[in-house]
């Protein structure tokens, strides 16, 4: 059987979908957040820079965070010629972002043992399933978001460069990312 239909069942699902969410909120605060320190302040024009899943998240990425565990953020106006440093410095940004997503997981697997020290009894299977698919979640969203395609955040290296007829039809970029990604788990994952 396939393992991206053989493992959807609603407990999991939730866990994705919940830890997913928090994983893909701050990683586009954290590129906002790169964008606007290394100069480009678009980002924060656009309303990227907060904790707000609504200017992050689309549905294509939260389906991909359900059916592939792995997500991206809808990608952002980021600028070689607002960031400083041009191309360098989009690498940097994307860099920044995708480095402090993967360390967001480090934390998190560090301090779990304090947390579920703290944490009830009758929620400490929860709590420690969600800290788990979280700490996967982030290693994943990090590593995925490496590659420069379609709404993934390496592509904010090339978006700038693409001639104007790709970067036109940027709202087929989402649902072709969750077509990449599934088949991706499929044959890879």
């Amino acid at each position: 059987m396939i393992p991206l239909i053989s493992e959807l069942y609603p407990s999991r699902m939730a866990l994705d979908a919940s830890a997913g969410l928090v994983v893909i909120v701050l990683h586009g605060y954290f590129l906002a957040l790169a964008a606007k320190l290394l100069g480009d302040n678009g980002p924060t024009y656009d309303g990227r820079l907060t904790l707000d899943p609504t200017p992050h998240v689309d549905v294509f990425s939260l389906l991909g965070m359900v059916l592939a565990n792995v997500a991206w953020v809808k990608p952002m106006d980021i600028r070689p010629g607002d960031i400083g440093r041009g191309f360098w410095g989009i690498g940097i940004a994307v860099a920044s972002a995708l480095l402090a997503t993967f360390m967001l997981g480090r934390v998190v697997a560090a301090s779990r043992p304090i947390i579920l020290a703290l944490t009830p009894p009758d929620l400490l299977q929860g709590t420690q399933a969600w800290f788990a698919t979280f700490v996967l979640l982030s290693d994943r969203v990090a590593l995925i978001n490496l590659l420069p395609i379609f709404a993934l955040t390496g592509a904010h290296l090339l978006r700038p460069y693409l001639p104007g007829f790709i970067t036109a039809h940027a709202r087929w970029s989402s649902p072709l990312t969750l077509a990449f990604v599934c088949a991706l788990e499929i044959w890879v994952w």
